[in-house]
């Protein structure tokens, strides 16, 4: 199984989005692959307040605020961070996007300091953060924006993707669907990551 690259998927757009920021890996690792506009969302409020502190420290500065955004730029590198719930977010994430953008899903939850955790404990998949609730929403937001955008869906594994697999080929029957393994530091995690792309 191959192991995903975003720089793979480079040249399907400039901009990547990302759902879940997390400590900030991918965000790092899609301007490493060659993205020069990056998007993201997380919905945990201390998380979102560390990254900012570590974005400024990579020599980012701030250029433009408002209350749930704020833009960042780096010698032509654009990254825009939103605080909140990524279904609350996407349509403005996508909004101006006329072609097709690269798009990272992982918000979901991920352990015990990320946000919902608690709530995923109390509810399970009634969980507002349960994986397979908050995909199934960022995919139909997702799909009503552009039926052709790029998707690369985090922690799904080939056995959790074929539900999604059938939305998106009902949506736009030409989407290729394949599972990667995903390297994360010294650690490979196999079947991980489900790609879509409209060939």
């Amino acid at each position: 199984m191959p192991v995903i690259d975003f720089a793979h998927f480079r040249r399907f757009s400039y901009c990547f989005i990302e759902t879940g920021t997390g400590r900030l890996a991918s965000v790092w690792a899609a301007f490493a692959a060659g993205f020069v506009h990056v998007k993201t969302v997380e919905a945990s409020e201390e998380i979102y307040r560390q990254n900012e502190i570590d974005i400024l420290a990579r020599g980012f500065w701030l250029v433009d605020a408002q209350a749930n955004w704020k833009r960042f730029m780096n010698e032509g590198l654009v990254l825009d961070v939103w605080l909140g719930l990524s279904v609350n977010h996407l349509g403005d994430m996508l909004k101006g996007h006329i072609f097709p953008v690269v798009m990272w899903l992982d918000a979901h939850v991920s352990g015990p300091h990320s946000a919902g955790h608690s709530d995923w404990l109390e509810k399970g998949s009634a969980s507002t953060f349960a994986r397979d609730k908050v995909l199934t929403l960022e995919i139909q937001l997702i799909l009503a924006h552009r039926k052709d955008h790029i998707l690369l869906i985090s922690d799904q594994g080939a056995a959790n993707s074929e539900a999604h697999i059938q939305v998106l080929k009902t949506a736009n029957a030409r989407y290729q669907c394949q599972v990667y393994d995903e390297q994360r530091g010294s650690t490979l995690y196999s079947n991980q990551v489900l790609a879509c792309v409209v060939a």
